[in-house]
């Protein structure tokens, strides 16, 4: 009966193997020079405007300095957003293979 149970359970490795059987063993895309340093400073500003805006709730929340800490961040995400229509292209951005996530 052990070996029937054992049968009809795959491991882990056989299940992801079934998963992933005919994938791409490398799937790391080879991504131009700029875009990881601009993920790392629009990631940045991301958290500092969460920070904001949950802190800003309750302390002060129609002091002058959060207003100016989100127009900063709306600065940035607007660079991000200029910065990769510059490198990629309206269509790469918004057409090419990984188009759902500029458009969310």
């Amino acid at each position: 009966v052990r070996n029937t149970i054992d049968a009809l359970n795959p491991n882990v490795d056989e299940i992801v193997e079934a998963a992933t059987q005919g994938a791409n063993k490398q799937s790391a895309v080879e991504s131009p020079r700029w875009q990881r340093p601009l993920n790392i400073v629009v990631s940045v500003f991301v958290m500092i405007n969460i920070l904001s805006m949950g802190i800003s709730i309750d302390n002060s929340p129609n002091h002058a300095a959060w207003l100016v800490l989100e127009g900063l961040c709306a600065v940035v995400f607007v660079f991000e957003v200029a910065i990769k229509l510059h490198f990629e292209g309206w269509r790469l951005l918004f057409q090419g293979e990984a188009w759902r996530w500029n458009v969310a």
